[in-house]
């Protein structure tokens, strides 16, 4: 099944149908990150006109909602009543394994919800163009951060996107060790990525 798991909507999208009924992927997950406020290169959807694709082609688009760390952890549960069905991390203040994150973890396993975790390096995106609360600094996104929240929460699914680059060593080693964590493949940086997949495909 050839999956895009890395995703994001424009505004007003065109389109869509076009993809649902023609394209080689047969599954597109929308990952919600509606949190900037300006300096997009396009504007982002709204978290209702993403659930709103995923009505109108269910099984095709998934919608997935931003995991926003400075609300409380019952955020987990309000995004699955709306109808998300997995999570996207991104731009936290502390690194992703502090242990005041559990909480938020704990209630997507409960649910069975999966999170994407935006690892690696983020875009240059200043304090501006955040909604308050998250962070500029990539270091709290190491995937090697991914470990401690996989052995705590065994049966929650955990997804390293862009195969955090530049720590493409820490994304496979993490991977390896834990049956839980997958990686995706998207975002810039071809030729580390391409480098690192020829070293650790095996």
């Amino acid at each position: 099944m050839y999956v895009d798991s890395h995703a994001h909507l424009a505004r007003n999208p065109e389109h869509l149908e076009d993809m649902a009924n023609n394209s080689v992927v047969e599954q597109v997950w929308l990952l919600d990150i509606s949190f900037y406020t300006s300096g997009r290169v396009v504007e982002l959807a709204t978290p209702e006109e993403i659930l709103e694709a995923a009505r109108r082609y269910p099984g095709f688009y998934i919608p997935f909602g931003f995991l926003d760390f400075t609300k409380g952890p019952d955020i987990v549960d309000r995004l699955k009543d709306k109808g998300f069905v997995g999570l996207k991390a991104i731009r936290p203040a502390h690194p992703y394994d502090d242990e005041r994150y559990f909480p938020f973890y704990e209630r997507a396993e409960k649910l069975n919800m999966p999170i994407v975790f935006h690892t690696g390096v983020v875009s240059r995106a200043t304090r501006s163009m955040l909604t308050p609360g998250l962070s500029t600094n990539s270091s709290n996104m190491r995937p090697g951060y991914a470990m401690g929240i996989a052995a705590a929460f065994p049966e929650l699914t955990l997804v390293l996107a862009h195969l955090g680059a530049p720590w493409g060593e820490e994304a496979f080693s993490a991977a390896l060790s834990h049956p839980n964590i997958y990686l995706d493949l998207s975002g810039g940086q071809s030729e580390f990525k391409v480098r690192w997949l020829n070293e650790y495909l095996h």
